[in-house]
């Protein structure tokens, strides 16, 4: 294990918001990013690339301050002797990038990058899906039309006059449900007692006035 060697290097330990911290390791090496004002409160004004460029250092009091060192190699190569945060100035360039900001932010998380041929295959067996439920719907309807014992046609034309006892217009469909018979077996006869309601956009029938 290699002997950590101390060193009397003092550092100041600067904590930044994360969107200024993204912006500065974006510049170059060793460039210049601001100025530093520490005539009234120390503030600091960044290069016209930093947006927003405005912000305050405030400086930890004693009793919150934090040891830390910065090591590289086992070697101290500083010592911190003082913790600053940077808070910006809140003026209305810090607002407008703010509200970009947060609304960037927004918009990367409801972006998804999608696999076309894997959206495509999913669309096709939604397809497929769809199709199956269909002809199962189909089938169930043709099975339950089968298990509709047919009545002779006097017996159904009673079913019928006593449904349009309680309602005045039918639909062939609602017919069938009412009178538990084959919606096929129903269509063959409506038209012997009932005419079609062309005021009715539904497409229902109504008794024939000699049935009235």
């Amino acid at each position: 294990m290699k002997k950590i060697i101390e060193s009397n290097k003092k550092a100041f330990l600067v904590k930044v918001p994360r969107y200024l911290g993204e912006q500065i390791k974006n510049l170059k090496d060793k460039s210049i990013i601001g100025s530093l004002s520490i005539e009234d409160d120390l503030q600091i004004k960044f290069i016209n690339s930093i947006f927003p460029n405005e912000y305050k250092l405030n400086i930890k009091p004693e009793k919150e301050k934090y040891a830390a060192f910065f090591t590289q190699d086992n070697v101290i190569v500083n010592e911190c002797s003082e913790f600053m945060n940077i808070t910006p100035v809140m003026n209305s360039e810090f607002f407008t990038f703010k509200k970009n900001y947060n609304a960037q932010k927004q918009t990367q998380r409801q972006v998804q990058e999608l696999d076309h041929f894997a959206e495509l295959k999913k669309g096709e067996k939604y397809a497929k899906l769809k199709e199956m439920e269909a002809f199962a719907k189909k089938k169930k309807q043709q099975l339950q039309n089968k298990k509709r014992d047919r009545l002779d046609k006097a017996d159904v034309f009673d079913l019928i006059f006593k449904a349009f006892e309680v309602q005045t217009n039918w639909t062939v469909k609602d017919l069938s449900n009412a009178c538990s018979q084959p919606l096929a077996y129903i269509q063959e006869l409506i038209n012997e007692v009932a005419v079609l309601d062309k005021s009715d956009h539904r497409n229902t029938y109504v008794l024939k006035d000699q049935y009235k």
